[in-house]
C-alpha cells in the first residue's frame, strides 16, 4: 500500500474515533441531564401528590368533623323528643279522661 495513503487513512480513521469519543461524551451528558431534569420532574409531581393528599386528608377531617357534630345535633334532638313523647302521651290521655268526664256531665 502506498504509504501516502495509509497515512491518510490513518488520519481518518483517528479524526473519526475523535469524533466517535466527542460524540460519546456528548450523548452521556444529554442522559445525564435527561435523568436530573427526570428526577426533578420527578420530585415536584411527588411533592404535588403529597401536597395534594394533606390538602384532601384535611378537607375529608373537616367534613367528617361537621357531619360528626351535626349528627350529634339531629341525636340530641331525637333525644329530646322522645323524652318529650312520654309527658305529651301523658297530657293527652289525661285529656281524654276529662273530656270523658265533661261529656258525661253534659249529657
Amino acid at each position: 500500500m502506498n504509504p501516502d495513503l495509509k497515512l491518510l487513512l490513518d488520519e481518518m480513521s483517528k479524526r473519526f474515533d475523535e469524533q466517535d469519543t466527542k460524540l460519546g461524551r456528548r450523548l452521556d451528558d444529554l442522559d445525564a441531564q435527561w435523568a436530573r431534569h427526570l428526577d426533578d420532574r420527578d420530585a415536584k409531581l411527588d411533592r404535588r401528590l403529597a401536597d395534594l393528599d394533606a390538602k384532601w386528608e384535611n378537607q375529608i377531617c373537616d367534613l367528617s368533623a361537621a357531619t360528626d357534630k351535626r349528627v350529634a345535633r339531629f341525636e340530641s334532638a331525637a333525644d329530646s323528643l322522645a323524652n318529650w313523647r312520654p309527658t305529651v302521651d301523658g297530657a293527652v290521655t289525661d285529656l281524654k279522661l276529662e273530656v270523658k268526664k265533661l261529656s258525661k256531665i253534659c249529657d
